[in-house]
């Protein structure tokens, strides 16, 4: 079949990094400026981003990550070439710094906004209650400590004109809440399966809607984006969209661009495409496949169609303890915040799960790797 693919090779100037990819993306999705609204989200985590996808999608503009230390050059540049109409940053300073709102107002006429909160969740909550007028269609809620279904749900999102919200795998925290009591959804998607979001937030949830809520989940990370694409594709699509499972970088602008193409998002390894996926596309029958990342994210293997020899995600098994007569002392709680790198915060999971499980709560997904939104 036809694929358009979104390479990070630097000689055609197609996403040498994570913000290069994010421009490439948006050139296509984008080809000509002004727009409306372009949506600034940080690039070093996945939560602004993907919560702000289907409201880029209403709104009619693209998301565009920065970096923590600037605004990347690809970024700059796209800015320029789409003369946007006003420019709304996700996330507070700690996420995008004053500094750079302040070099954004140099690419617009109008005030540039903030919409954040205190954490991920209540900048979801705000971001949705911003952009979208209840009643709406439906909410779709994922973990908001793993970038995957909230990923592949964006694109559902951008579909069906309904915000994407947050919670804590166990408990539905306040700001969801709040949100979904503005929001008053017809019903609710549930993304993910229960180690994702318990069954006690599920049951919470229909406190918030007169409709129903339904849970939409495989057992993994690449059956629940196709189980997402049967649902809301039940017939064909002419796009799909191909982002790694693994990692959330290089996807972080493509919700907007599948919304434009009203196209499910499916998840693949880097070097293998799951069986669950390649059934789906099957299924599906498009005539063009876009590719969201380079080689180095998404391998022309897995891009093809060889299929994985194993039922991805290939989890690691839990670690072994180690003979010593005591155990360590248990840290300090912490969460991924507190971690710079996903290797980090790994040594960190594999050092203390033998002892104490995961007591700070770095598998959000229950696939063995923690703080998998980290670089």
């Amino acid at each position: 079949m036809p694929r358009r693919v979104c390479e990070r090779a630097s000689s055609s100037g197609r996403g040498a990094d994570r913000y290069a990819t994010a421009a490439a993306i948006v050139q296509d999705s984008f080809p000509a400026g002004p727009v409306p609204v372009v949506f600034i989200a940080t690039g070093e985590a996945f939560a602004d981003a993907l919560a702000g996808g289907p409201a880029a999608d209403v709104l009619g503009g693209p998301v565009l990550p920065v970096a923590r230390a600037g605004i990347p050059g690809p970024i700059l540049a796209e800015l320029d070439r789409l003369d946007p109409a006003r420019i709304v940053i996700l996330g507070g300073p700690s996420a995008v710094s004053d500094a750079i709102a302040t070099q954004l107002q140099g690419f617009t006429e109008a005030p540039v906004t903030r919409l954040a909160g205190v954490n991920r969740y209540a900048t979801a909550a705000t971001v949705a209650t911003t952009a979208f007028t209840a009643p709406v269609p439906q909410v779709l809620i994922a973990t908001g400590l793993g970038f995957a279904d909230a990923l592949a749900g964006g694109a559902v999102g951008a579909l069906t004109d309904s915000p994407v919200l947050l919670v804590d795998p166990n408990s539905l925290p306040a700001e969801t809440a709040a949100a979904l009591r503005v929001l008053q959804p017809r019903d609710i998607a549930v993304l993910g399966g229960t180690s994702a979001v318990s069954n006690t937030v599920l049951e919470q949830l229909r406190g918030y809607t007169t409709g129903g809520v339904n849970r939409l989940a495989g057992p993994d990370r690449y059956s629940t984006a196709a189980r997402l694409a049967q649902v809301f594709w039940p017939t064909t699509a002419d796009v799909v969209y191909l982002a790694t499972g693994r990692n959330f970088p290089d996807a972080l602008a493509g919700v907007p661009a599948a919304g434009l193409d009203q196209a499910p998002l499916l998840l693949v390894e880097p070097s293998c495409m799951p069986a669950a996926t390649q059934q789906e596309l099957d299924r599906l029958q498009p005539t063009t496949v876009v590719v969201l990342g380079g080689t180095a994210t998404v391998s022309d293997a897995a891009a093809s169609g060889v299929p994985c020899t194993t039922a991805p995600p290939p989890a690691p098994t839990n670690p072994t303890p180690p003979p010593p007569t005591a155990p360590p002392a248990r840290p300090a709680d912490r969460d991924c915040s507190d971690f710079n790198t996903e290797a980090e915060a790994q040594a960190f999971y594999d050092f203390y799960f033998p002892y104490y499980g995961d007591f700070a709560r770095l598998d959000g997904n229950n696939d063995g790797i923690a703080c998998n939104a980290l670089p």
